[in-house]
């Protein structure tokens, strides 16, 4: 039965049902982001707080931020407009242990890392390891998951595992995208921003009902053009480091009876933008690592075969040739609640696309060295979840259901390699073709309960069993033949914890919760004998936290402490392979790996016109004793730093509001993000070593008397704080980094109608 007909079917059931009986509406976080919530999470109007009050979907029920026993973080609508994020990315400074940037060179890929886990592999094959949704539906594939914001009501970031009611493939955690629904009353915004580099961005959004307190639509769509940074030493022209993409989405929330509702959204973008602003960093001589445990660079085959030695200046690159760009991403959900009184049924069907090409110039100077020719991503999958969750304030508490995925991808690239990487003329070249296709077929079934023993006092458990089949038909290269493979894995993951709530505004927790990220096939390989199959990641995680309100909560004080044994940890490395003018990604299992660290998240509001947030964030992890070659050269892991791991990170905003007499306001805001010395790739090696880093920015927001008209200045990296977020030596062929964006700054402008 396939994905389509059973969502078909689950939709017919609960919308015929949803006409036979009447009960009371839930509380939907997808209307609001913020809720006056009772003392157990539930609608009410006996809570007040200086504070706005989150509502979160953690587990899969809206409840308080403050009353749930998971690390979460919720960035809303306002503070998406107020940073002035564009992209999912640039939303990770405000939460702790979290750290999102695009994967290399490809621009709609993206890298989460939480607490130190996560992959920069682009490898379509394996799958990531925390669980990115939009409105409930998981994306299946890195391709397409660096998502644009302009339509979101709030992102959840979980941290940790959420290997029970958030589904596969989330050891480290996951982002949880809502969209913002119809709320069925005539509505338009239109927002335009302009900043330096030539960068417009272009917002609107329209709502109205058609038929009254039944059926309402919601149309929006985003335009992104420019914002070129990086220069091109023969061109003259800034051709990378920009966005150029555009898209809508479409609502329609139908809600027939008060205990039914059915919200149906779909979304497309078009994404041209260049590829990852590559800097060459070129050396003559051997350059020692910059950790213990690295191993010494060479003077890669840039400088001894091609003469390019010397590194290129600042947000500056020498590409030869820049080729078609191209992301087509889209899709649809239709979430459904059937409120029957004792429990609500819940269905999510989903449907995701991809089709990505990409050419790169992966050694960006001006010859012939590693180039890559229509490397072409192209994914669907198909997905149901069905769920049923009880209703009302019972001591008991549950959430139960199936879940099913179909995901299938075609992956195809061709690779011209120089000569004179091999030893050959450097007039001659080497050229290859890799094809292949992967089917993947998951299942799972879960269940999580919460028993309120005493009134002050809860336990909580819950377990999930997955299955996950995969099926690889590879043709590495021409020459090499077509060979099929297939490998299933299967998991149960389980949760237990404990709450203690000292009072209405303190809540001591414990959990204990388990991740699982399926293993697979190692397509990348350059050779059917070279095809392996690697094992799934698993993880046992002790978490420990306190959250608290105090001064008639003014202020919102939350502490975690963690620690994480993985085991058959997945790492992605890319290796070259010149005799074959090829490139893989080296996926292979360390065998295990122990994370501890510490978050303090805080907001205070001391006074109505000033709010303070701000988090910190230590992290240490290291790697058990094993030999293991990451395609750089047989390394101890013991030794090994791992990469994205910070010691230290964190984040200080202040936002302070100025009344005028006629009713309007200026609001300042203002932050700071501090980032620890960290390796950028799990190869330790001098050109992927970031030192410690800071960045400031800060906006002046007019808001008029009846809040529908709003000025903005704001300004980014406002000390032009040069970084790297990226760092590749390409196995000794090149060496190039991707640098963060310089200073920005711009006006937007945001009319309500």
């Amino acid at each position: 039965m396939t994905t389509s007909y059973m969502g078909a079917v689950a939709m017919a059931a609960v919308i015929a049902a949803g006409f036979a009986m009447p009960a009371q509406a839930a509380v939907d976080p997808g209307t609001a982001e913020s809720a006056n919530l009772s003392d157990d999470g539930s609608a009410g109007q006996n809570r007040t707080a200086d504070l706005q009050e989150i509502v979160v979907t953690a587990r899969k029920r809206a409840e308080s931020i403050q009353n749930v026993p998971i690390s979460v973080t919720a960035v809303t609508a306002a503070l998406v407009e107020q940073k002035n994020i564009v992209k999912i990315d640039q939303l990770a400074q405000l939460v702790p242990n979290t750290f999102m940037r695009s994967s290399g060179v490809i621009t709609t890929e993206l890298n989460t890392y939480i607490r130190g886990i996560g992959d920069r592999s682009s490898e379509p094959s394996q799958d990531i390891p925390i669980a990115e949704s939009i409105d409930g539906v998981y994306l299946a594939n890195t391709a397409g998951s660096l998502v644009d914001v302009f339509d979101i009501q709030q992102v959840e970031v979980l941290r940790g595992p959420q290997g029970t009611l958030q589904g596969r493939n989330s050891p480290a955690g996951a982002v949880n995208i809502t969209t913002r629904r119809p709320t069925g009353e005539y509505a338009l915004r239109t927002q335009v921003s302009y900043e330096n580099y030539n960068n417009l961005q272009l917002k609107a959004f329209a709502e109205a009902p058609i038929v009254k307190d039944v059926l309402a639509v919601k149309v929006s769509a985003f335009d992104n053009h420019g914002g070129n940074f990086m220069l091109n030493e023969l061109t003259g022209k800034r051709g990378e480091g920009g966005t150029y993409d555009a898209g809508g989405r479409v609502g329609l929330l139908y809600t027939p009876m008060s205990n039914f509702k059915a919200y149906l959204t779909a979304d497309y973008t078009n994404d041209t933008s260049p590829p990852g602003p590559l800097r060459p960093r070129p050396h003559a001589g051997t350059l020692p690592p910059p950790l213990p445990g690295g191993l010494p660079e060479p003077a890669p085959k840039a400088c001894t075969a091609y003469g390019f030695c010397t590194a290129y200046p600042e947000y500056s690159y020498g590409s030869n040739f820049s080729g078609p760009q191209h992301g087509k991403i889209g899709g649809s959900a239709l979430n459904a609640d059937w409120d029957v009184g004792p429990v609500t049924i819940t269905s999510v069907t989903g449907y995701r696309y991809v089709d990505q090409v990409t050419t790169l110039d992966n050694d960006a100077l001006p010859a012939t060295i590693l180039n890559v020719f229509d490397r072409r991503v192209k994914v669907n999958s198909e997905s149901e979840e069905l769920r049923v969750a009880s209703n009302g304030n019972n001591r008991l508490t549950y959430v139960g259901g199936v879940y099913y995925l179909h995901s299938h991808f075609d992956f195809s690239r061709s690779t011209t390699l120089g000569g004179g990487v091999v030893g050959l003329p450097t007039s001659a070249f080497l050229k290859a073709t890799t094809v292949r296709h992967q089917n993947t077929d998951s299942y799972a079934v879960f269940g999580q309960a919460s028993y309120e023993v005493i009134d002050k006092w809860s336990l909580s458990g819950g377990i999930r069993q997955s299955w996950d089949k995969k099926d690889l038909i590879a043709t590495p290269t021409l020459t090499s033949g077509t060979g099929e493979f297939k490998a299933n894995f299967s998991k149960p993951t389980a949760e237990l914890g404990t709450e203690y709530r000292f009072d209405v505004d303190k809540m001591l927790y414990f959990r204990f919760s388990q991740g699982y990220r399926a293993g697979g096939l190692n397509g990348a390989a350059t050779s059917l004998l070279a095809v392996n199959v690697y094992k799934p990641e698993t993880v046992n995680a002790y978490e420990v936290g306190l959250k608290s309100e105090w001064f008639q909560r003014r202020l919102t004080a939350n502490l975690t402490a963690f620690h994480y044994n993985y085991h058959d940890l997945q790492i992605g490395a890319v290796q070259f392979e010149p005799l074959v003018a090829g490139f893989t990604t080296r996926l292979v299992n360390a065998r295990g790996l122990k994370t501890d660290g510490l978050e303090f998240e805080t907001n205070y509001r001391p006074t109505d016109a000033l709010t303070i947030t701000g988090n910190v964030s230590y992290l240490h992890a290291k790697y058990l004793s094993q030999i293991l070659n990451l395609g750089g050269g047989a390394q101890q892991m013991a030794d090994v730093p791992k990469d994205s791991v910070p010691k230290f990170s964190g984040f200080l905003g202040v936002d302070y509001n100025f009344p005028l007499t006629n009713g309007a306001e200026f609001v300042w805001a203002g932050g700071v993000q501090y980032k620890g010395a960290e390796m950028l790739n799990p190869l330790v090696e001098f050109i992927g070593y970031q030192p410690a880093y800071a960045l400031v920015d800060s906006s002046l927001t007019y808001r008029n008397s009846n809040g529908k008209f709003s000025i903005a200045l704001y300004g980014q990296n406002l000390f032009d704080k040069y970084y790297k977020i990226n760092g590749d030596s390409g196995t000794n062929i090149f060496e190039w980094d991707i640098v963060g964006r310089p200073r920005t700054y711009g006006v937007r402008l945001t009319k309500d109608f």
